[in-house]
């Protein structure tokens, strides 16, 4: 599954701008901790559609599971190590990347 700018987008909200590399990555993964917290809490029993999950743990399951903030935590990474003024910069720069019209620094 791909990740589009608009998830790595969503996933850093919350975070402060300007923000440098480190700061997104670092976010990202107390994101995906909280996750894991969450799905630890399921009961254990076969979840056979998205919606049984959801059902399980009531409106406030967070909607991203780890395999994809994996994905964007594997994009952020490839993101040049400079200073993000806002979320939609980080969404160009991957946008960019994805795209082949910049390469890492």
């Amino acid at each position: 599954m791909a990740v589009s700018p608009a998830e790595v987008e969503k996933l850093l909200k919350g975070i402060d701008f300007p923000a440098r590399k480190a700061d997104l990555v670092k976010h990202v993964k107390q994101e995906m901790q909280q996750v894991l917290e969450v799905l630890q809490k399921l009961p254990d029993e076969t979840y056979n559609k998205p919606t049984d999950v959801a059902r399980a743990f009531g409106d406030d399951l967070i909607k991203h599971v780890k395999q994809e903030m994996q994905q964007v935590l594997e994009v952020l990474q490839k993101l040049p190590d400079e200073t993000y003024n806002k979320p939609t910069d980080v969404a160009r720069a991957f946008g960019e990347i994805a795209s082949g019209s910049r390469g890492s620094r």
